[in-house]
């Protein structure tokens, strides 16, 4: 190929273009190619190994997470095995102070007895709120009653 037309990227002030002249060889245009796609080749593999890289550190810090979350949840497990374990051995042979402060061992009754104590006192307590309730207002309607009277029998007697 002979001629100035050839040239890629024609007037490219970075020096990456076929030099200008008047002759060109097949052999400086394929090399030409090759040096630009090589370069490009290899700038794109060390672009695919960055990322390469990236991605093993990401995939190595969420391994670590996982294996810190799975030994919590492990310990979890064990924890509550531990506790169901010991919840049957209790209800299995409770303590025997326990079972001799509860009548014939039968602790939802027991349960039931204490419910049956503290709705009775809940019960007492708003009896006793609405008697207080009640003789305050009829002290207070007393008291204002007795002071009308008072102030119409002062109004029939006159200016004294």
């Amino acid at each position: 190929m002979t001629g100035q037309y050839f040239s890629p990227r024609r007037g490219n002030d970075q020096g990456d273009s076929l030099p200008m002249r008047e002759s060109v060889s097949t052999i400086e245009v394929v090399r030409y190619f090759d040096e630009k796609f090589y370069t490009h080749v290899n700038e794109e593999m060390a672009r695919y190994e960055e990322v390469l890289d990236r991605l093993k550190q990401n995939h190595d810090a969420s391994e670590a997470r996982h294996k810190k979350t799975e030994a919590r949840l492990d310990a979890l497990m064990q924890s509550v095995t531990a506790f169901q374990e010991q919840e049957r051995r209790f209800h299995e042979n409770p303590c025997p102070q326990l079972v001799s402060a509860v009548p014939d061992a039968d602790f939802s009754g027991h349960r039931r007895a204490h419910e049956a104590l503290i709705k009775a006192a809940e019960d007492t307590g708003d009896l006793l709120r609405h008697v207080k309730k009640t003789v305050v207002t009829a002290a207070i309607i007393s008291v204002g009653g007795w002071l009308l009277l008072a102030a119409w029998a002062q109004l029939l007697r006159g200016p004294v």
